[in-house]
């Protein structure tokens, strides 16, 4: 993100394009991914073109926030584990839990692929050692700027502070439960042009989700298969923990569950006939034609928003 400050500015510009760019970055992330965990070229595409055409990955790629930065690190961590490449893994997942610290679920899925790989129990302590020097590194503009590492140490302590103690409400708060039908977005930005209005949500694609919890739920079955087993754990990882979690907490928080979810879509319409699969992708097309509008914040007549709001009341 200050990179393209001191690139383009100080501005709106200058404060996305980071995330923008590590939006793209992940996509194709997730592709080389798929690619490499289950060989199939159309699993691979299909889950990529899922991902792309969902909306909380459109509209987090476009805020300045560093949720899109923590998935596009954690997802090329999985691609350089899944190669047995660790080194590399341990640094992109220290630059993951440097983003965010929700990056700390991710950690059970790479042990998993750890084990799964046959690597020696001491090597793991290494790889460790490496993401903790990485994730400390990350806060070197901290102590450049004239802090103390006992500052460090209270910032840490103010942080966790926050997520276990934080007593306060929101307008567009949400639960975990709400987020698995894209029942409740977050309010971003509204302006207002004569009879017309603009607004933006960080809000899904809500075909893709709903679609994406039937194919979760019919594929269970195949969880005896390393591939599925993977792909559920991240999904599982990046929701359950959610549900425990004593802070407000808002629709972007489900970002990598959403990508993660369309791998799980994406695998369940491969095996079905050309027909059927083709009509479901066009459902999620239509669903990103939905909420477009809300996505780029396009101005609309105040009698569409009210249309729109009447059919879907919980997104106003």
């Amino acid at each position: 993100m200050v990179l393209g400050m001191l690139l383009f500015g100080e501005n709106s510009f200058g404060w996305r394009v980071g995330s923008a760019i590590a939006g793209i970055i992940s996509i194709y992330g997730l592709y080389l991914l798929v690619l490499r965990l289950t060989s199939n070229h159309r699993l691979a595409l299909l889950s990529a073109f899922l991902v792309s055409i969902e909306g909380l990955h459109i509209a987090q790629s476009r805020v300045a926030m560093n949720d899109t930065y923590m998935l596009c690190f954690y997802i090329w961590a999985l691609y350089a584990a899944v190669k047995s490449r660790w080194k590399n893994a341990a640094i992109l997942y220290g630059l993951a839990l440097g983003s965010k610290w929700s990056a700390i679920y991710g950690v059970i899925p790479l042990a998993f692929l750890y084990l799964h790989s046959n690597n020696h129990l001491f090597s793991a302590l290494r790889y460790t050692l490496i993401a903790v020097f990485v994730y400390i590194l990350t806060f070197t503009p901290f102590i450049v700027a004239g802090h103390t590492w006992e500052q460090w140490v209270e910032l840490h302590r103010q942080m966790w502070y926050y997520h276990t103690h934080l007593v306060a409400t929101h307008a567009y708060q949400s639960t975990p439960q709400e987020w698995i039908f894209a029942a409740r977005p977050v309010w971003y930005h509204v302006k207002y042009l004569g009879d017309n209005v603009a607004h933006i949500y960080a809000q899904a694609n809500p075909l893709i989700l709903w679609l994406g919890l039937v194919a979760l739920i019919l594929q269970l079955p195949k969880l005896i298969n390393f591939p599925y087993a993977i792909c559920y754990t991240l999904y599982a990882i990046y929701t359950l923990p959610w549900l425990f979690s004593p802070r407000i907490m808002f629709f972007y928080h489900y970002l990598p569950s959403a990508t993660f979810l369309c791998i799980i879509l994406a695998s369940y319409l491969v095996t079905l006939t050309p027909r059927i699969r083709n009509g479901l992708m066009a459902l999620c097309v239509i669903g990103l034609i939905i909420v477009f509008p809300t996505l780029f914040g396009l101005p609309m007549s105040n009698n569409f928003w009210t249309s729109f709001f009447a059919v879907f009341p919980n997104w106003k």
